[in-house]
């Protein structure tokens, strides 16, 4: 994956790292470890997605790979219905009332069933500063590990000491504990797209 929620460059001149201490595969690790504690799928980049889900008999009903970027189209049991008629909150497509306009009516629901409900919508996020910031924040733990600071090597399994060979994992599992801390830290469980 290339560098596209944030530069390498900005990352450099965040962390203050040299360029030999930054590996292209830390911001796939960090893009991963955002999506997992978060939720969300797609950080930095837009992909479009057919969900085919069931009918709850609600008016709202969630994708499957948030956040909604937009949405390109809305089917209920082979109807492909105007865009007038629903809006997506970036988790949900919700239905609007046909009448009110009223996204939040209870009178249109969409038809219980099962796998009747196509959605196609882009997923992801390009910019979102958020996303920028926590993806830098996660690679300059990586960083730190790399460079021997790991974020917490209190965090041990057994009798783990450094002579015995296992600190880099002990150290793993500081800096993911930490990135993960940084997800959560800035996002709710369910990240809304800005």
């Amino acid at each position: 994956m290339a560098w596209e929620a944030i530069s390498k460059a900005d990352v450099l001149a965040l962390s203050g790292a040299r360029a030999t201490d930054v590996e292209d595969v830390y911001y796939d690790m960090a893009v991963a470890i955002l999506a997992d504690a978060c939720e969300v799928n797609n950080i930095g980049s837009l992909v479009s997605v057919t969900d085919r889900i069931d009918g709850s008999g609600t008016k709202r009903i969630p994708v499957n790979s948030p956040p909604i970027s937009s949405v390109t189209s809305v089917a209920v049991d082979g109807v492909t219905l105007s865009s007038t008629r629903y809006e997506n909150d970036t988790t949900y497509v919700v239905l609007v009332d046909t009448i009110s306009g009223n996204p939040y009516a209870s009178s249109t629901v969409f038809n219980k069933g099962t796998r009747n409900v196509v959605v196609t919508y882009t997923s992801g996020t390009l910019s979102n500063d958020k996303y920028g910031l926590a993806v830098a924040l996660i690679v300059a733990e990586f960083i730190k590990m790399r460079v021997g600071e790991a974020a917490d090597t209190r965090i041990q399994f057994g009798s783990t000491n450094k002579s015995d060979g296992k600190a880099l994992s002990r150290r793993y599992i500081g800096v993911h504990t930490r990135a993960v801390d940084i997800a959560k830290t800035l996002f709710t469980k369910r990240m809304r797209a800005s």
